[in-house]
């Protein structure tokens, strides 16, 4: 019986479901707590730019660090062109749908 609670207190730790609890205590008192659209965007580059770097390393004969630099060299300008984009857009004050985080993690 110690052993399941070890496991479950183990489990119910860990780094990954204690981050959903500020998100858990948020929507339960009906707060406008959000990740910041940077903290986002951040998190789809990463995302993506370790799915380019894996089949870079799978589909291509490039060596490891060959592949590491092609895919921060394509991610890092992508990013750049995102964030200028938006930026420019909305200086003059026209928004931009949520998906087109999306469209900048696939470019």
């Amino acid at each position: 019986m110690v052993e399941i609670f070890d496991l479950a207190a183990a489990n119910l730790l860990s780094s990954v479901i204690l981050s959903f609890v500020p998100g858990i205590f948020a929507a339960l008192g009906r707060s406008d707590l959000s990740v910041p659209e940077v903290a986002v965007r951040a998190l789809q580059s990463i995302s993506v730019s370790t799915v380019a770097f894996e089949m870079l390393k799978i589909m291509t004969n490039l060596s490891r660090i060959d592949a590491a630099a092609v895919t921060s060299h394509y991610g890092t300008i992508a990013v750049v062109t995102f964030v200028s984009a938006t930026s420019v857009l909305n200086g003059r004050g026209i928004s931009s749908k949520g998906y087109m985080v999306t469209v900048a993690a696939v470019m």
